[in-house]
């Protein structure tokens, strides 16, 4: 059979269903999501600045059998030719049984070995009385959840090489006891770049591998011999923690330690013995990344004996889901038939309400004192202009600049809006100039002088959910803690905090307002549009020349952002043909960006590879994100409209 994973261990502790969807080759969206390309990108990044730091004595190839037994002959060459500093082994790939893990780093010392694990996560880096601080919970007694799965990744491994050892110790010429010291490198959150490890020094291709691609990174600069940017812990206290409890999700693995837990799992694995799907229901399922469809259907419906996402007002559908309500719906009956009606009123918490009574009344729900008072509650001035705003911004591990910090705010881009007064026609909307840079390092204070500009300094500035709020809070806090201050950088904090003083969420202001069972409880922008898209009048007021001051409109008769144009095929083609293949579609379409986590993944595209200059690739973040700013003026019209 094929070896249980580290990855694969990770993934059966957070449900068990799961493991069995990704041995039985489903679909999963994670393979196919590109902000979790970046991310994993990211974490290459670091990789390769630790091996900048730190240049190994060997590194593995990837392989099959033949990477196992290369690591194995490695380790015994280390530990027969012991070095004053030790022997450093990278991508070191270990099997024991049906167990096998790729390690990041191993050190090999004549009287112990250290087994590194090389995170792209921030850390603070506090130590309190041998404590981590924000990693290890204040009780001493268990991870903080936040680190859960990174620790139990680490303590496989610690597990893996603990009996690896054991049984090859002798023939190692190692001491049959050496100690394992289980260490964590991470990105010290308060960590800033010089010019040798910025991440012009690093050189990006993509790879294909395991049906997938992958970015391998590599370290090209003139050399850097230590980083503010990265930080070595001991990770022996939370590895010992989660010995005794690996803090699983999984029910079958409730309370055990990940030695038990390890070999539970395999047990599953090795005799396809797997628990009943049922057992495994409860509300993680509405996030889980196997709701997504395939030739043999999605792992969702497998769990749940159908396509739920097709039956009317399933429970899945219901906000804020629990486990017991889950147990409720599905009664005696099958899982597929759960609907959101079959729970009553007083097995849901106040803000299910809502849904739960549209739900059964099939109509939309407005809160009576918005009726009465929504130009208070929209916070609509009396005279003058009303704005709508949309920020994009990126972040890496390793900073695009000198003096930069790791995982930093880029606030490169944001689009805006405007009605000259509150009660005006949608035909009265004029668009503002916008900001797009996609070529300075540092585009912060740009950024903060163009919002100054052109809105003002009066009036209401509509946003949608409290990013916009907490980027120029970010702003105004990195702008004080600049280690390179500017002149003028006061001033510049304190227009961040007059701009924030004028935002409205109008999220916030829909969900406690509105009730729209189309949404099935999600207030997102992209799933409220298409509701209130319709709307035949708002749709006419963005038909093509209905607002001489916004060229923009949107041809889709369902969904606005469907009408957005795919990005240039010549730009992706600069990533490599490994790369093309995976983002281009099966008929070389590619795609738009619709989100922000893709307009995250494709400025840090244009950064590495070119493509700033390019009116194509601008057209594309503007025309996005222009629309993200006119679903806001949609949003705010349908709510001053709604009865």
């Amino acid at each position: 059979m094929k070896p249980l994973t580290k990855s694969q261990f990770k993934l059966g502790l957070n449900c068990i269903q799961k493991l069995r969807h990704y041995r039985a080759g489903l679909p999963s969206a994670f393979a196919e999501n590109d902000l979790m390309r970046l991310l994993s990108e990211g974490g290459a990044a670091v990789e390769a600045l630790q091996r900048a730091i730190e240049p190994p004595d060997w590194v593995g190839a990837a392989g099959g059998a033949s990477v196992v037994e290369a690591s194995f002959q490695q380790i015994r060459l280390a530990a027969a030719q012991p070095r004053p500093g030790g022997s450093r082994l990278s991508e070191v790939t270990l099997a024991h049984g049906d167990f096998l893990a790729r390690i990041d780093l191993l050190r090999v010392f004549p009287d112990r070995i250290e087994l590194v694990e090389i995170k792209s996560k921030s850390w603070k880096g506090s130590v309190s009385s041998g404590r981590l601080e924000g990693i290890v919970h204040e009780d001493g007694k268990k991870v903080c959840a936040a680190w859960a799965p990174y620790l139990q990744d680490l303590a496989f491994q610690h597990e893996l090489l603990r009996r690896w050892l054991t049984q090859h110790a002798a023939e190692l010429g190692l001491p049959s006891e050496i100690p394992v010291v289980p260490k964590l490198i991470l990105v010290n959150a308060e960590g800033v770049a010089t010019a040798a490890d910025c991440l012009g020094n690093f050189r990006t291709r993509y790879e294909e591998f395991r049906g997938g691609v992958r970015a391998r990174v590599d370290y090209d600069g003139a050399g850097v011999s230590c980083t503010e940017l990265l930080l070595e812990v001991d990770a022996s206290e939370p590895v010992r923690l989660m010995a005794v409890n690996a803090q699983a999700k999984e029910k079958k693995f409730a309370g055990l330690g990940v030695a038990e837990c390890m070999e539970r799992m395999l047990a599953m694995v090795r005799d396809d013995d797997w628990p009943d799907a049922m057992e495994s229901l409860g509300g993680r399922c509405k996030r889980c990344e196997y709701r997504v469809a395939g030739p043999a259907g999605s792992g969702l419906s497998r769990c749940w004996e159908g396509d739920v996402d097709a039956i009317p007002h399933h429970i899945l559908k219901l906000a804020r889901l629990r486990d017991d309500q889950v147990v409720h719906a599905i009664g005696s009956g099958a899982p597929r038939d759960a609907k959101i009606t079959h729970l009553r009123e007083d097995q849901l918490i106040a803000s299910q309400k809502p849904q739960w009574r549209c739900v059964n009344s099939g109509a939309h729900e407005v809160h009576p004192e918005f009726l009465r008072d929504r130009i208070r509650i929209l916070k609509a001035p009396d005279d003058g202009p009303v704005y709508f705003l949309d920020f994009e911004t990126a972040r890496y591990p390793v900073p695009y600049r000198a003096g930069g910090r790791a995982n930093e705010l880029i606030p490169f881009q944001f689009e805006g809006h405007s009605l000259p007064s509150r009660d005006a026609a949608l035909t009265d909307r004029v668009r503002l100039e916008g900001f797009l840079d996609l070529e300075s390092l540092d585009p912060r204070r740009a950024f903060v002088r163009a919002l100054s500009a052109q809105f003002g300094s009066h009036g209401s500035i509509y946003h949608w959910s409290h990013f916009e709020q907490d980027v120029l809070e970010k702003i105004a806090l990195s702008l004080k803690a600049d280690p390179a201050p500017e002149p003028g950088d006061n001033g510049l904090v304190w227009e961040c905090e007059q701009l924030k003083d004028r935002l409205v969420d109008l999220c916030e202001i829909a969900s406690l307002n509105l009730t729209v069972p189309e949404t099935h409880g999600s207030y997102s922008i992209k799933r409220f549009l298409p509701v209130i898209w319709k709307d035949a009048t708002l749709r006419n007021a963005f038909a093509p020349g209905q607002a001489p001051g916004d060229s923009n409109h949107y041809a889709h008769p369902e969904d606005p952002y469907q009408s957005l144009p795919g990005l240039p095929r010549d730009f992706l083609e600069r990533l490599g043909p490994e790369a093309v293949a995976s983002l281009a579609g099966e008929g070389g379409e590619t795609d738009a960006i619709t989100n922000g986590g893709l307009a995250m993944v494709y400025y840090h595209y244009v950064r590495l590879f070119g493509g700033h200059d390019q009116p194509e690739i601008h057209a594309q973040f503007r025309q996005y994100c222009q629309l993200d700013s006119a679903a806001m003026v949609m949003a705010y019209d349908y709510m001053r409209r709604v009865r």
